[in-house]
């Protein structure tokens, strides 16, 4: 390809930019015969301005083959060599893995801890495999950044990869890839496990294990995690049970304090059962908003007080009427 009106021709045959944008653009600048002749020079433009991205406007440059259109999502970059990051016209972004017909479908099922698979595209002898597309970083990445993790971080992102594990292995199923570089962990640091290609469930438990020794690289683990590694759960229902035990024991949820009631609209504190409350600690806080604990007196002095007004109104307009 060599000419600007060839590059202008394909991108659009190819569906790689919304018509629509690609016009105005143009009509911005003048039109067509505005632009440079040169293909390359036209495509640097499209790339700095955002039409292209910088593998489209080279695939296109080179005459590759390699599909950059797999049914309605654009291939943006290659994650590796045959999966990429993918966008949809609309701006939604997944991630699409090329694979030969003859390659075994991945394996997944709905679960928060396993990625999902969104769609499959048939396009001549290849098929792509359009995948939800997660924010964040590999556990490899995270180990090669920060060094092995502490033993309640290393399990609790392992027992991620177990509840995902155990959820596909009910359903008569194996992953066959269980690995870090496979294991994402999000946005708020929730682990999922990527498509595997199927294969023998006990094996996928070995693979987990040994992701928890890779992750803490550690000789001292505690004894729960280090009998992980040196005799796995024979099933990953037990590998969750194993870890979801350690963890209450040694780091249970943080416990919800409530906020003190502020002075506007505080609602009244009830002391529902225990020991009644001492009113002269001087540490007791907004006792008077807890009239179902008020002293005993309480109950009969208001009424009393209220009596004896009734009654020196009655004595005062006696004397009066007497005077």
């Amino acid at each position: 390809m060599s000419t600007a009106s060839q590059l202008i021709d394909l991108l659009t045959r190819q569906g790689l930019t919304d018509p629509e944008r690609l016009w105005d653009y143009l009509a911005q600048h003048g039109g067509p015969s505005k632009l440079p002749g040169d293909a390359r020079q036209v495509a640097e433009l499209f790339v700095r301005d955002g039409l292209l991205t910088a593998y489209q406007a080279q695939q296109l440059l080179a005459g590759a083959d390699t599909p950059l259109v797999v049914g309605p999502y654009r291939l943006l970059e290659p994650l590796s060599p045959k999966t990429f990051l993918a966008e949809r016209l609309d701006g939604r972004r997944a991630v699409v893995q090329v694979r030969g017909l003859h390659e075994p479908r991945p394996v997944t099922r709905p679960h928060r801890n396993l990625v999902a698979i969104l769609d499959h595209e048939i396009q001549g002898d290849r098929y792509g495999v359009i995948r939800e597309y997660i924010q964040g970083r590999s556990l490899q990445e995270r180990l090669e950044r920060e060094g092995p993790l502490a033993p309640v971080p290393a399990a609790r992102a392992i027992l991620d990869a177990a509840r995902g594990l155990s959820h596909l292995h009910a359903a008569g199923l194996a992953h066959g890839a269980v690995e870090l570089n496979h294991l994402i962990e999000d946005e708020v640091g929730t682990v999922r496990l990527l498509p595997g290609a199927g294969g023998d469930r006990q094996a996928d438990l070995l693979a987990l294990s040994r992701c928890l020794q890779r992750l803490t690289a550690s000789t001292s683990l505690p004894q729960a995690l280090q009998r992980v590694l040196d005799n796995p759960p024979e099933s990953a229902e037990a590998f969750v049970a194993l870890l979801e035990a350690w963890l209450a024991e040694v780091a249970p949820p943080p416990l919800i304090e409530p906020k003190h009631p502020s002075s506007q609209g505080a609602l009244p504190r009830l002391v529902l059962s225990g020991p009644r409350p001492d009113w002269n600690d001087p540490d007791l806080e907004d006792w008077q908003t807890l009239p179902s604990q008020a002293p005993a007196a309480s109950g009969w002095l208001l009424p009393l007080l209220a009596g004896l007004a009734v009654v020196a109104l009655g004595m005062a307009g006696l004397l009066w009427w007497l005077g």
